[in-house]
């Protein structure tokens, strides 16, 4: 048996390893853009399938693999954790079933760029959460930080991640995972740094528009706050605009070749943007449906708008369009994030509660004939123990299972720690996991998403 010991170190790298009948020529290269993963190359004499079974500490308790026969074999390894021994196997199995091994080979991952962030894992029911890994942006120490971008296991390890140039970013940076081997970057990036598509191992695949300003300030061109793909469309984001003193929001909607689809201007269409900036934090998009949402940060309002001409058909918030909640002791968000259509057309909403003094998740179910909203479910229930608040940043998404996943995350000292966690129907906590900095400093992100995990087990 060939036992071969590599180090990534950042350097390409190429290895001959030890072969058995029918697998030869395995090589390992490094990954250059991420230290947790690597290629791993082999020959088969036969057509035959693609596999890597890989892990921990001697072990082999997960795999990857492609598609279709060949006989020329690379595959991209992904999920390790960093600074830790895998033990990795070609696997072959050819047409007629035969099954082919490579020796086992031994690497050692590298060190992440981001080693100042502290991790804790302090809920954990895997039984009950929605399969899966969890991916954001990260920022430690404080909001201007290199764009990065992270997966996480239910562990807490870091098993995947993205580094853009380095210099300050501003937290408002938006991650899309598209059909598992694509990811999505955009918002208030670096200046100079474009909105982008990559695949898993870091590779640009597409350009979008370019971050022309400082994004450590609220300037006239900046992009921010929103940047998704819409799907058959192109992408979707907010940058601002400056007419005389008034500063505003457009929402643009583009092709792959950067041209405009669909805009609008909140100037043209909310009266009071002429008089506030409402600072957009997230917008979404239906094109068969013919809408789309605006959400305004600064006057905790969602607006529905019309695509086919721009006009806001209706406005959710205190003093807006709907009639509150009778039961609710507080029927209305207060400078709220990321509102997200379920299925039942009831929308979701993280509310940071900045003037209220405490945030939560609330379910809103609206009836758009009678104007009527009630609040369908909030986290915690009114009257709720588990107590937190952040003033400036959060996330909540509906799982398939059910679920919310909740990034609760805040860079002020003064604010509470920033944690990412999932909750049951019931209310009942299934996983949680707080992050840090070192000595005491702070961690947080954006929003958050689950992803379907990178390795599957054995």
């Amino acid at each position: 048996m060939v036992m071969v010991q590599i180090r990534l170190s950042g350097m390409a790298l190429l290895l001959l390893a030890g072969c058995k009948a029918g697998i030869s020529d395995v090589q390992v290269a490094e990954n250059p853009n991420n230290v947790l993963s690597l290629y791993l190359e082999w020959t088969t004499a036969q057509p035959a399938t693609t596999r890597v079974e890989l892990g921990p500490d001697g072990t082999l308790d997960s795999y990857l693999e492609q598609e279709g026969l060949t006989t020329e074999h690379r595959i991209l390894v992904l999920g390790m954790r960093q600074n830790t021994d895998y033990s990795l196997q070609a696997v072959s199995v050819t047409e007629d079933g035969q099954e082919l091994r490579s020796d086992p080979l031994e690497v050692q991952t590298g060190t992440t760029p981001f080693a100042d962030l502290n991790v804790e894992v302090t809920v954990l029911e895997p039984e009950a959460m929605q399969p899966g890994w969890t991916m954001s942006n990260l920022l430690v120490g404080d909001m201007y930080y290199p764009s990065t971008a992270v997966i996480f296991d239910q562990t807490g390890e870091p098993v995947w991640y993205y580094r853009g140039q380095d210099q300050a970013s501003r937290p408002d940076i938006v991650l899309t995972m598209v059909d598992d081997e694509r990811i999505v970057l955009g918002g208030a990036l670096e200046k100079g740094s474009h909105a982008l598509e990559m695949d898993l191992a870091g590779n640009q695949l597409w350009e979008g528009p370019e971050q022309v300003v400082d994004p450590n300030l609220l300037e006239v061109g900046m992009m921010h706050h929103e940047f998704i793909p819409v799907p058959d469309v192109g992408y979707l984001y907010l940058h601002m605009e400056e007419e005389g003193s008034d500063m505003y929001d457009v929402m643009e909607v583009i092709d792959q070749d950067l041209d405009t689809v669909w805009s609008w201007s909140a100037l043209d269409h909310i009266p009071e943007a002429g008089d506030m900036y409402l600072w957009g934090n997230a917008a979404l998009y239906f094109q068969d449906e013919g809408y789309a949402y605006y959400n305004s940060h600064n006057a905790s309002s969602l607006y529905k708008i019309d695509t086919s001409d721009g006009h806001v058909v209706w406005a959710l918030g205190d003093g807006q369009d709907f009639a509150p909640d009778p039961d609710a002791r507080f029927p209305w968000v207060d400078f709220a994030h990321a509102p997200e259509f379920l299925e039942d057309g009831h929308v979701l909403f993280y509310d940071n509660g900045s003037l209220r003094g405490f945030s939560r998740v609330v379910e809103y179910e609206l009836d758009q004939q009678n104007m009527t909203s009630l609040i369908a479910w909030q986290y915690p229930e009114q009257g709720g123990d588990d107590f937190w608040y952040d003033f400036h940043m959060g996330d909540a998404n509906r799982l398939e299972n059910g679920n919310t996943l909740i990034g609760a995350a805040s860079l002020f000292t003064s604010d509470s720690q920033s944690r990412i966690f999932e909750v049951t129907p019931d209310g009942r906590k299934v996983w949680e996991m707080w992050l840090s900095g070192d000595d005491g400093t702070v961690a947080g992100f954006y929003r958050v998403q689950r992803v379907n995990a990178l390795l599957q087990r054995l």
